[in-house]
């Protein structure tokens, strides 16, 4: 399955709330909002237990370029 993840403004933040989260968006729809806290924790959590892990080939598309950049540089 494959994610989509994007920084998000937290448009209602409350006092002590964060100004901004991470959105998951998995292909299937199901969304998600993480703290950047809570990302970290997880990112040490993988670097700790790497036995776990699935590996994964992550792949980029090239970037579009309008046919008028090709066509004038």
């Amino acid at each position: 399955m494959k994610a989509h993840i994007i920084e998000v403004t937290n448009e209602d933040a409350k006092t002590s709330s964060n100004a901004s989260y991470q959105q998951v968006t998995l292909e299937d729809g199901t969304r998600f909002l993480f703290t950047s806290s809570q990302l970290k924790t997880a990112k040490t959590r993988a670097d700790n237990n790497t036995e776990d892990l699935w590996p994964v080939e992550v792949f980029f598309p090239p970037a579009r370029f309008p046919i008028f950049k090709k066509l004038f540089g």
